[in-house]
């Protein structure tokens, strides 16, 4: 008896292990949304943007583990793009990769909710975004291609350069996606043309132009 008592305990820390080994690391609570900082992140808005604009941002000089810097990682945005390539990571995120018109690419991240704190403010839009994806893809451990246009609402984030696949050359990043618009309901992605058009664009009233080149949905 006493073996088999060692045994399940055996297994039962293994299992912990691998449930912990299941989720990431790195600036994780910014990540998921359990830092001090998301409570004040106002979901009832997003700012509109492009691939191309926050290409332009510039990177931080550091990325404090625990702290999030304003205004991208503060802020809920919207951009759409094409997805074109997608896996299920180590961590159990799911990796986007999205692109525009003139072949610019960034990574979208949609975690696992069960990496997810329960503290989250994020979390109820994690698991709607994660269940979009999953009604229309299956991520599994292996990169997978596809060509379909998408729009993603979620939180700026920046990440390390490790060489990920589809990263923006400055690591910025949509961590976490907290809903897609997957198909003919997306918006088309934008092209060099398509940004050097934007200033002739009338945009309705209840639209405003932030500090960083976006459009804020009031």
């Amino acid at each position: 008896m006493r073996n088999v008592g060692l045994s399940l305990a055996l297994s039962a820390s293994l299992f912990a292990l691998e449930m912990h080994a299941a989720c990431g690391v790195e600036r994780w609570t910014i990540k998921t949304g359990t830092d001090a900082g998301a409570p004040a992140i106002n979901l009832g808005t997003y700012i509109s943007t492009t691939i191309y604009n926050l290409h332009s941002s510039t990177k931080p000089a550091s990325l404090p583990a625990t702290t999030r810097l304003s205004p991208r990682e503060t802020n809920q945005y919207s951009v759409g793009g094409t997805l074109t390539k997608y896996v299920r990571e180590g961590d159990s995120d799911y990796h986007l990769v999205i692109q525009d018109g003139s072949g610019r690419t960034m990574i979208v991240e949609i975690p696992s909710i069960n990496c997810v704190g329960g503290g989250s403010p994020f979390g109820s839009r994690i698991s709607t975004a994660r269940a979009q994806f999953d009604a229309r893809f299956t991520a599994t451990s292996s990169m997978k291609t596809t060509s379909t246009p998408i729009t993603v609402r979620g939180i700026g984030f920046w990440d390390f350069l490790h060489g990920q696949t589809g990263v923006a050359p400055n690591g910025i990043e949509i961590h976490p996606a907290l809903n897609l618009s997957i198909g003919s309901s997306a918006s088309a992605p934008a092209t060099l043309s398509d940004e050097a058009l934007l200033q002739g664009i009338r945009y309705p009233d209840d639209m405003v132009v932030d500090n960083d080149g976006g459009r804020v949905h009031v």
